[in-house]
Parts: structure tokens; sequence; C-alpha cells
């Protein structure tokens, strides 16, 4: 999940910086690229179904919230850590 994540955003990030300035006038580009991954993804979601696709959902969206609490945690720890405390 990680390296997917990774990939996606390193793909359409580069992608968005060699676009021409005038690629999509009157646009964003990285909305325009944006848009076009998702329309990528579209038939996807709609050959595995819309359940499957919901559950996949809710495990990124914990996934996302695991790691963002582990991430609190270690700063919390790392900021009494600084002011001497011992954890």
């Amino acid at each position: 999940m990680i390296k997917a994540g990774i990939f996606v955003t390193e793909t359409l990030g580069n992608l968005i910086d060699i676009l021409p300035e005038d690629a999509y006038p009157g646009e964003d580009p990285g909305e325009v690229v944006t848009e076009m991954a998702a329309g990528s993804i579209v038939p996807l979601v709609n050959r595995v179904g819309r359940k499957q696709c919901r559950e996949t959902i809710e495990l990124i969206d914990s996934v996302v919230e695991s790691i963002l609490r582990e991430l609190s945690l270690a700063a919390e720890i790392a900021g009494r850590r600084e002011k001497g405390y011992t954890v």
C-alpha cells in the first residue's frame, strides 16, 4: 500500500512538473492530471464492485489514521524528551 501510494504520488507529481505551462490553458494542470488518473480508476471500480471498493477505502482510511496516531504519539514523546522527561 505504501509503495503504491508513493508510486502514484511521484508519478503524478512528475507528470505535473514536466507539463508545459500552456498544456491546459485556463485549467490547473494538477487538477487535470488528477481527473485523468481518477478516470483511469473508474473501470477498475466497476470491475470489482462498489462494496469491495468501499471496504478498501475503509482499510486505507484506517491505515492512514493509524499512522497519524503513531506519528502524533512519537512527536509527543520526542517533545517530552526534549523537555528532559523520561518516557
